[in-house]
């Protein structure tokens, strides 16, 4: 099923793990999911054999727009029979919300101390300093403990955090992913027993913030493709593409969709 990375370029500065998987997700091979689904499932059972947490831990990091969350909602959705999944979204783990966050950026771009793309990238919460990782870890940990938490929702329609708004757990034994562009950072070092990186092309990635930002987020046209070029490039290349070398597993969805 996994195929050697030939084609995933990492940073020049940045060595793949090397034994890391890869696979290649294909819109035209159904069975491409149902195969990975089935490899969780024995490095599951295998984590269960050796392990005396019941809940096996899978960071999804990755670029937006490279088809993270369908991934995760998919794995669910198969898995839910069989396996008690949690989800955990590092976006409502973000500090500010979109409102506070442009206000900030007005504040700090009069001080002069932050270049535009620094600023732009902040506006759009991809400066890593946004995420609270304490609070993350922190409810990680009370999960695999067998504690239940209770988490903000960040809505990304409005950009308002709503506080302490859902209850998650408690689960004795299961799969908790934790998604989202910074999961496989250092910061969450030591914290999941399996990293995904999900990649894709970057021609690919511009036509799904298109579609993604423009309307469901409610940008438009021209601040979705403004953000696309001028801070989440950026934010990838500098933030992002870097923790490739912390991967398990590299998942290309390049050609998911049609």
């Amino acid at each position: 099923m996994f195929e050697s990375p030939g084609n995933i370029k990492s940073p020049a500065n940045i060595e793949l793990k090397s034994n890391v998987e890869y696979l290649m997700l294909r819109h035209d091979s159904p069975n491409d999911i149902q195969n990975l689904i089935i490899n969780f499932c024995e490095k599951y059972d295998h984590f269960k054999e050796k392990s005396a947490s019941g809940i096996f831990v899978i960071a999804v990091g990755g670029a937006e727009a490279t088809a993270k969350t369908y991934l995760v909602n998919e794995f669910k959705k198969l898995l839910r029979d069989r396996i008690h999944i949690i989800v955990l979204a590092m976006d409502d783990y973000l500090k500010l919300s979109r409102k506070e966050r442009k206000e900030k950026v007005d504040t700090l771009r009069e001080r002069g101390t932050m270049s535009d793309e620094d600023l732009l990238v902040y506006e759009i919460g991809n400066a890593p300093s946004l995420t609270d990782f304490e609070s993350l870890k922190k409810n990680i940990n009370e999960l695999k403990e067998g504690k239940p938490i209770i988490k903000n929702i960040y809505n990304h329609t409005d950009g308002n955090i709503i506080k302490n708004r859902e209850e998650v757990g408690p689960v004795k034994e299961g799969i908790l992913f934790v998604e989202g562009i910074f999961a496989l950072k250092d910061e969450l070092d030591g914290i999941a027993d399996l990293n995904i990186f999900v990649y894709s092309a970057e021609e690919k990635k511009s036509q799904r913030v298109a579609r993604r930002d423009s309307v469901e987020r409610g940008h438009g046209d021209y601040l979705a493709n403004k953000y696309f070029l001028e801070a989440q490039i950026p934010s990838y290349r500098r933030h992002i593409e870097p923790t490739i070398g912390n991967a398990d597993v590299i998942i290309d969805t390049t050609n998911l969709f049609d």
